[in-house]
């Protein structure tokens, strides 16, 4: 009876730098989820914006006339919101910057499922390597008994 090696057994079923690339596949993962662990700390900010815009949410921008000491009316920007405290927030003589404050709360909700999503596949990625190095192990045991019947 011919014995075979674990490398012949492994080339015969293709997988003869199954070990290297199982270890730059960890790598790689070991990379990925650095670089998200590293995205999720910075994404604090983001979390900031989204606390914001609920903050802001239901109220409107509007240009509203404001008395001086000398009774002239002067037009400024404020943030008007009913219900809340406070009622009305001086933004200045520039609008548009609670579309900005909204905006960016949108962007930030996109942002979070994105990151979320990432994490997910980068889980994914884990498990299915698990599922490789177990299968080549396998094959690999298989070698190794074929070898020691002999």
């Amino acid at each position: 009876m011919t014995t075979k090696s674990m490398r012949d057994v492994l080339r015969e079923h293709g997988l003869e730098r199954a070990g290297e690339v199982i270890a730059m596949l960890e790598s790689r993962l070991r990379d990925a989820e650095e670089a998200l662990r590293d995205v999720y700390r910075a994404s604090a900010i983001i979390h900031h914006i989204q606390q914001l815009a609920e903050r802001f949410s239901g109220c409107t921008e509007e240009y509203t006339y404001v008395y001086n000491s000398q009774r002239k009316a002067y037009y400024y920007w404020y943030i008007k919101c009913p219900g809340k405290k406070p009622s009305s927030i001086y933004l200045g003589k520039s609008g548009g910057g609670l579309r900005a404050v909204k905006n960016a709360g949108r962007a930030s909700e996109e942002y979070i499922r994105a990151l979320h999503a990432a994490i997910r596949a980068v889980e994914e990625m884990k498990k299915a390597l698990e599922v490789v190095k177990t299968a080549v192990g396998a094959v690999a045991g298989v070698g190794r008994a074929e070898h020691s019947e002999s």
